[in-house]
């Protein structure tokens, strides 16, 4: 019998020997696939979004580049803008509220580095609080690094929601590589002065790169001669004796590893506190981010519905308006995801026109479709007292190239975005709103 039970028990340890061999024959070919060639891709991430999510959380408006286009390495791009909070009651119940956030921009890696940004004109270094149904205006300063034709994006990243992408706008960066350095200084009295922080101590980073590198091969190299996972899984589930897992040599290196680390890590922040003894630790506190202060436009504006037509390739959204102004108003634009639907200036006529003229200048042209129109054809100012239902039309493409039409098969199929209303001397007034939205087929 115990002759038997030994027999099982080797036979069973070399069948999972030869599993172990065509496990890591698999992962060393896995491995030479990597190298093999690709063609180049490019995308657009934020389109991947939930339209419900880009068309009802952060709105991005009034955005501008500036430097970007064809540009060289070391030369710096200005984004800059307003981003609107809906509030409360239409802030989507999936994601949590901005009570902390962080402004950044979303592209292709580092391919540029962020010299400075603010909201509202506070120094973002942290990340702030930020209200719903507030607005803020950005910036950030960017120098490009990298050589290459990049689409960079604002956004905002929320605790617990991940990043809101805002519109994007293309570079075209030559030059070489070699040519970036973004200088700088750190310390409490400003006494360490960084020439480029690309390559600052550099030699200290490759060397701990190098211990811990040493360290993992020398814990793979002590397990290579072991089964791996699936074999040993299988050990386990038919019950083999232990031994032939983990031995009393195996324990033991693994103590001695535990032990280096532990030196390692202690040793090494303490010598880096006793040489860099200006070092000031990273901040994680919240700034108090106080938002615009925006005039109220004496407009009340409601929605009632909005239907997106799948052949048409077209929303439309039916809203209510008063006017308790006193000056005649009119619809110039309807701006959502970043894509702003906007009627033909000639319509407003005017100052109107020319500040709905103005607002666009700049913009890119991909986000831009002079397509909005009113489907009664009631196109007059309303005038100040007056109420009416008016339903905007905005059919394009963009909303199939913006994966914008997969709204008809959200679980959220609310549309939401900004209405700007121009008045006679060219001021221009904005309101939010957010409906649910119905499905045509014809």
């Amino acid at each position: 019998m115990m002759k038997s039970i030994k027999n099982t028990n080797q036979s069973s340890a070399v069948r999972i020997e030869n599993q172990s061999r065509y496990a890591w024959l698999l992962m060393i070919a896995i491995t030479l696939m990597t190298f093999l060639p690709v063609e180049t891709v490019s995308a657009h991430g934020e389109r991947m979004h939930s339209p419900a999510l880009r068309m009802r959380s952060i709105q991005f408006y009034d955005v501008t580049w500036q430097g970007a286009g064809d540009m060289k390495v070391g030369d710096q791009v200005t984004m800059e803008g307003k981003i609107y909070f809906p509030a409360k009651e239409y802030w989507p119940n999936t994601m949590k509220a901005p009570d902390v956030g962080y402004l950044q921009t979303s592209g292709p890696a580092a391919v540029f580095a962020k010299v400075e940004s603010y909201i509202s004109e506070t120094p973002m270094v942290q990340s702030g609080g930020l209200k719903l149904g507030s607005t803020y205006s950005f910036k950030i300063i960017m120098q490009a690094r990298i050589p290459g034709k990049w689409h960079m994006h604002p956004t905002v990243q929320i605790t617990g929601s991940g990043p809101i992408v805002g519109p994007g706008e293309w570079t075209n960066v030559t030059g070489s590589m070699s040519d970036a350095s973004v200088s700088g200084v750190a310390g409490r009295d400003k006494d360490v002065v960084i020439d480029d922080l690309a390559t600052y101590s550099l030699d200290v980073i490759f060397g701990w790169h190098a211990v811990w590198f040493a360290l993992g091969i020398i814990w793979l190299l002590w397990w290579v001669k072991r089964p791996t996972l699936l074999p040993r899984y299988r050990a386990v589930q038919e019950e083999l004796d232990k031994n032939l897992l983990i031995t009393s040599a195996d324990k033991r290196m693994g103590v001695l590893m535990l032990v280096v680390t532990v030196v390692l890590v202690a040793g090494g922040a303490i010598n880096a506190d006793s040489t860099h003894n200006t070092v000031l630790p990273l901040q994680t506190g919240n700034v108090p981010l106080e938002p615009l202060v925006i005039e109220d436009t004496n407009l009340v504006v409601k929605a009632i519905k909005s239907t997106y037509n799948v052949p048409k390739r077209s929303m439309s959204m039916e809203i209510s308006v008063t006017n308790n102004g006193d000056s005649p108003v009119k619809v110039g634009e309807f701006a959502t995801a970043g894509i702003r639907f906007i009627v033909n200036p000639a319509s407003l006529g005017g100052a109107a026109a020319q500040a709905l003229q103005e607002s666009v200048t700049g913009y890119p042209g991909e986000y831009v479709r002079e397509v909005l129109a009113i489907e009664d054809g009631n196109t007059s100012a309303i005038l100040p007292g007056e109420s009416r239902n008016v339903t905007l039309v905005a059919a394009d493409a963009v909303w199939e190239i913006q994966n914008l039409s997969e709204i008809v098969l959200s679980p959220v199929r609310r549309a939401g975005g900004l209405i700007f209303f121009f008045d006679e001397e060219g001021n221009r007034l904005r309101q939010y709103v957010d409906a649910s939205t119905d499905v045509a087929y014809n």
